[in-house]
């Protein structure tokens, strides 16, 4: 099994996260945020993150 990065993607435009999402899907483990405060609360409870992509 190959290993998928995790990455958190953060920006308030959602067209951007659910195209990122498309892009992504099958090729990384992604997950999203709408604003830094979702993300801080995200990467407080997950430390299995590795990559975080901001605007």
């Amino acid at each position: 099994m190959t290993h998928k990065l995790r990455v958190l993607f953060v920006d308030d435009n959602l067209n951007l996260l659910n195209g990122a999402r498309r892009i992504a899907r099958g090729k990384l483990d992604m997950i999203t945020a709408e604003s830094a405060a979702q993300a801080l609360e995200i990467l407080d409870v997950d430390s299995t993150i590795e990559i975080v992509v901001s605007d």
